[in-house]
């Protein structure tokens, strides 16, 4: 237990660093800590639409009934992802 409190305290002044260091208001807080969720948004972003490219690629040229289900499988995840992804960049436009 003395261990996860002293990690707790230890990982929260890591992350007030940066804060404490640079004199940041909160106005500058919230455009860093949105310009890096909107990095991450991208970042997973891609990975979706690499996740949907692949099941598209795996419907197309396999052949089988099995295999094409797999595809649709991987299709519709990648669909869902973006669809998150694009529920994320909304809010953090209303964030903005």
């Amino acid at each position: 237990m003395k261990k996860l409190v002293q990690t707790t305290v230890l990982g929260t002044g890591i992350l007030m660093l940066p804060t404490a260091t640079f004199a940041m208001t909160f106005e500058e807080l919230q455009q860093a800590t949105v310009l890096f969720l909107y990095g991450g948004i991208g970042f997973f972003g891609g990975l979706a639409l690499l996740y949907f490219f692949g099941g598209f690629v795996v419907y197309i040229a396999r052949l089988g009934q099995e295999f094409r289900q797999v595809g649709l499988y991987n299709m519709l995840h990648g669909v869902r992802i973006l669809f998150y992804i694009l529920i994320a960049i909304g809010i953090l436009a209303l964030l903005e």
